[in-house]
């Protein structure tokens, strides 16, 4: 550099400029220095809060930034200060500043003159306007203000924050002088865990769990509460997560399914990653019944064996002791039988070793160890603990199987097995004889009982009871149907009035605080009225039977004439005209059955009622009663029985009989013309519709001639059994009446001879 010459005060007034320039690009230097290391502190602070920078990325950057700020720090304050510009430098910045014509930089590069010389001139000069002018307003400070200003705002803005956010700074400044320290967290996360289920327990700090249990989890949150909570369970087969659910009290928690070979398990959230509460968990296979034996014993009373089954057949009689036994997978050190429908449980025994085979408990202190292929499968060999213990059962219900092994732990599935009871029903009673509920009879009538009486486990009694006689009568059955007859005589009875009875049957129910059961029939009556109100019914019913049968042969006649017109001109196969009467004779047919039935049954109450006085009448109610016990119940009607009686009676097996003896006649005819000659007019019908031929056509038509005529015979005889009624009260009444005038003569005179 050339030697600075110059007047004394010219150097002195540039010397001032060079100290101003040094001052103020100091002062901007400092400002952008401190600007650029607050930015910097804080996006370290930032990225390494959020990112946790590993050690190596934090000497990296560390590195990069200190590089930078020397190089700011060189540029902008001590270069500046150091190697800052001198007298020539603030001369040519006066010169560009203000309009001096070089005078400054030529009196500092010129070399003083001697007096009067152009370089003396110069100076004088240079001299002169350094002196009547302030060289440092030509520098402005608001520049390097605005840079300190900045930096002092930044500054400000840091220690602001710093004062209300509470960073971590110690950790902060160890990280970045690269000490490996994490962190403090935001989040911190606690397990919780019960100390004990039935499915697993703490042990010095230990989760011991049964295989495939489910254990509930919740997770304490302090700090920062984060989104989501995770359960990360570590096993033999890698880790896996379960996300937890947040609940209404904003608390988080859920249930593990644990796994064979689960090592531990931890939380993880927000930033808490979990590796300061790490549960260890050890897995265990808790004892196991799967297959036990079953031995039953029913009731006395049912009559069965003692049988010994498997889950497959547990099928048992209401009342019957079961005795569960077993060997389990593994030591036990509890067991129990639980019934789940009811909640009801009993504590099973365990030995050593098991029984004698074929034993069987029936008082729930165990039962014996089975036989060959009914030991439980669930054993490998013939050593290990023996379960067993016994109930008794009343319903059905599922029984489940829950043992204790290490530490008390039960199997979170324990084995069920599905019991059916065959609970003990109440008999059944079905009533066929008589049919309604409520029957009117003479005082000297029989009346016949049927009915069956049923039990799953069998009928022990059927009692009848007759109005207040009371144990009533034992009814006893015909074989093992449970079919039970009985007649009761009105007459040996003396049965008066209206009186009421009842049926009943009863089991052999014999189970504790259960006796038998009774199903009853019950608000049955017998009316006894007199014989003449009794006839008076009976030959009301017979006027409207009477009608019917007219009714049934205008239906018949017109059929038979209608077939005349296809006699005399064949139809074809199938003509609807020919359906049309083969239809019409299975009318006539039908109807007759239900007439036929009902003539029948007004036999049937006159006979039972005794209503014919005649001398062979008792040997026709014998032979009727006799009929009807040997007709099966299920059959109802037998209209073979009334064919029977009839044609014997016809036959003059059972002598001459007024009332009965008119009705067997009718009775015969109408079962001849339902039972045979209707219905074979119907089959001759549905051949002729085959085969419309002049034959089958007049066969048919000869055969409805038939039952024509048998219902003119029918009607004849109905009209004499009409005149014969007529005539019979007639006479009754003349009876009554003389009997009421005798009555009141013998009134008289009892009053006359009183008097005198």
């Amino acid at each position: 550099m050339p030697q600075q010459r110059g007047p004394p005060s010219v150097r002195r007034r540039l010397d001032q400029v060079v100290a101003r320039i040094r001052v103020l690009a100091t002062l901007a230097g400092v400002g952008r220095l401190a600007l650029l290391l607050c930015l910097t502190l804080v996006v370290l602070y930032a990225a390494d809060r959020l990112l946790d920078l590993p050690l190596g990325v934090r000497a990296v950057v560390l590195l990069g930034a200190l590089s930078g700020l020397g190089r700011e720090l060189w540029r902008r304050v001590l270069r500046p200060l150091l190697r800052g510009p001198d007298r020539l430098d603030a001369a040519r910045l006066v010169e560009g500043s203000l309009d001096l014509s070089g005078r400054f930089v030529s009196a500092l590069q010129l070399p003083e003159g001697a007096p009067g010389s152009f370089e003396h001139q110069l100076s004088e000069e240079a001299e002169r306007l350094a002196a009547g002018t302030d060289l440092r307003a030509v520098l402005v400070a608001r520049p390097a203000l605005r840079e300190a200003l900045r930096g002092g705002l930044a500054v400000v803005l840091v220690g602001l924050a710093v004062t209300l956010l509470h960073p971590h700074l110690g950790v902060f400044a160890q990280r970045w002088l690269l000490a490996d320290v994490p962190w403090p967290r935001d989040t911190h996360l606690a397990l919780h865990v019960p100390e004990s289920s039935p499915v697993h327990v703490l042990v010095d700090g230990t989760l011991v769990v049964s295989r495939g249990g489910a254990v509930a989890v919740q997770a304490g949150v302090s700090g920062r509460r984060p989104e989501r909570v995770e359960l990360v369970v570590h096993g033999r087969d890698g880790a896996r997560t379960h996300g937890l659910g947040q609940g209404a009290a904003g608390r988080f928690g859920g249930h593990l399914a644990v796994r064979a070979g689960d090592t531990s398990l931890t939380l993880r959230g927000g930033d808490d990653d979990g590796s300061e509460h790490v549960l260890p968990m050890r897995v265990i296979d808790p004892p196991r019944l799967d297959q036990p034996v079953f031995t039953i014993e029913p009731p006395a009373y049912v009559g069965l064996p003692v049988r010994q089954v498997d889950s497959a057949d547990l099928i048992a009689a209401e009342g019957s002791s079961i005795t569960v036994a077993g060997r389990p997978s593994a030591s036990v050190t509890s067991a129990r039988l639980w019934m789940l429908g009811t909640g009801e449980s009993i504590e099973l025994q365990i030995s050593e070793r098991g029984g004698s085979g074929g034993s069987h408990g029936g008082d729930g202190d165990g039962g014996g160890e089975p036989r060959g292929d009914a030991r439980n499968a669930d054993s490998s060999d013939a050593s290990g603990p023996w379960l067993s213990g016994s109930f008794v059962a009343h319903r059905s219900d599922t029984l489940s199987l829950v043992l204790g092994g290490e530490y008390g732990l039960s199997s979170p599935d324990p084995s069920q097995h599905a019991l059916l009871v065959h609970e003990d029903r109440p008999p059944v009673l079905r009533i066929y004889a008589p049919a309604r509920s409520d029957v009117k009879v003479t005082a000297q009538a029989v009346l016949p009982l049927a009915l069956v009486a049923e039990d799953d486990h069998g009928v022990a009694s059927v009692r009848l009871v007759v109005g207040d006689t009371g144990g009533g009568i034992e009814l006893q059955p015909e074989g093992p149907t449970g079919v039970h007859r009985h007649v009761l005589d009105l007459a040996a009875a003396g049965l008066t009035g209206s009186v009421s009875y009842s049926l009943s049957a009863s089991d052999r129910r014999e189970l504790p605080g259960k006796g038998p059961q009774t199903a009853v029939a019950a608000g049955r009556r017998i009316d006894v009225v007199d014989a003449a109100e009794l006839q008076r019914l009976l030959a009301d019913r017979q006027l409207r039977l009477k009608e019917a049968f007219r009714t049934i042969r205008e239906r018949q006649e017109l059929a038979m004439l209608a077939l005349d017109d296809l006699v005399a001109e064949p139809p074809a196969a199938d003509d609807p005209e020919l359906v049309a009467a083969a239809v019409s004779q299975n009318q006539v047919s039908t109807r007759l059955q239900r007439e036929a039935r009902e003539l029948c049954m007004i036999l049937d109450e006159t006979i039972l009622n005794r209503l014919d006085t005649g001398p062979a009448a008792e040997s026709v109610l014998r032979r009727r009663l006799d009929d009807w016990r040997a007709t099966p119940l299920e059959r109802g009607f037998d209209p073979a029985s009334f064919a029977s009686l009839a044609g014997d009676y016809g036959a003059g097996q059972f002598g001459r009989l007024d009332l009965v003896g008119r009705l067997m006649e009718m009775v015969q005819v109408a079962l001849d013309l339902s039972g045979r000659a209707s219905p074979r007019a119907h089959e001759l019908l549905l051949t002729a519709r085959q085969t419309p031929s002049v034959e089958n056509l007049g066969a048919a038509r000869d055969m409805q001639a038939q039952v024509l005529a048998g219902l003119d015979r029918l009607l004849e005889r109905m009209n004499e059994w009409e005149d014969y009624q007529e005539v019979l009260n007639l006479v009754k009444t003349l009876i009554d009446d003389q009997r009421s005038l005798r009555q009141a003569s013998q009134r008289a005179l009892t009053s006359d001879t009183g008097g005198n």
